[in-house]
């Protein structure tokens, strides 16, 4: 997270109105895009004050990185677990790899993802904040955890954030990009696993100790 977005805005105590709010940007945003909609609609649809709106999120910026955030942890039962649990490569990969396909395949992931890359041209804040409060915070996670089986002789990560984004990258396959794209449909589940599995041994592979 960047210093802009290291505030309360983000990562605030549960509140009804916040949820209210987050509830109808979420809806908003998804229909509409980033930049058709406005502060003063998300009161309106959220049945609160602009000024309301305001003293929880200090701009629409803000207020989209607190969409991500709620969104990533509550997409694929959280997405992007605190830690990852105390398991061998193999086992740990999977689980991340099964919740980070579960939510980039999901029907609002995609639809943020399209909003950002649509609009990300005029609108540059808004790429970096996804990237931010998404993306970037597995990525660390993930990172961090090879870190520590290298550590441990497990496997030898020499670049452990690029190969991170090289395991989520193996992950999503081309089941994302066919399903941004509209040539398939949502992926089964016995899809997803073997996507998932294909993934985690071929990293396996390339980062065997």
């Amino acid at each position: 997270m960047t210093q802009a977005h290291q505030t309360d805005d983000a990562n605030p105590a549960p509140n009804p109105k916040r949820e209210a709010i987050l509830v109808a940007a979420q809806h908003l945003f998804l229909k509409f895009g980033y930049g058709a909609v406005t502060m003063d609609a998300i009161a309106q649809t959220a049945k609160v004050s602009k000024r309301t709106v305001y003293s929880h999120f200090s701009s629409k910026e803000m207020l989209f990185a607190g969409l991500m955030t709620a969104m990533c942890d509550v997409l694929g039962d959280r997405a992007l677990p605190a830690e990852i649990p105390k398991a061998s490569p193999e086992e740990a990969l999977t689980m991340l790899g099964r919740q980070f396909v579960d939510l980039v395949t999901s029907p609002n992931g995609l639809a943020l993802f399209r909003i950002v890359v649509g609009e990300g041209a005029r609108f540059p804040e808004l790429g970096a904040t996804f990237y931010e409060t998404g993306p970037q915070r597995l990525v660390t996670l993930i990172a961090t955890y090879l870190c520590e089986q290298d550590r441990a002789g497990n496997l030898r990560v020499p670049e452990p954030e690029i190969a991170a984004m090289q395991f989520l990258d193996l992950a999503k396959s081309s089941l994302h990009l066919r399903l941004l794209l509209g040539i398939v449909a949502a992926p089964t589940a016995a899809e997803k696993e073997q996507a998932v599995a294909q993934a985690v041994d071929c990293f396996i592979r390339a980062y065997a100790a």
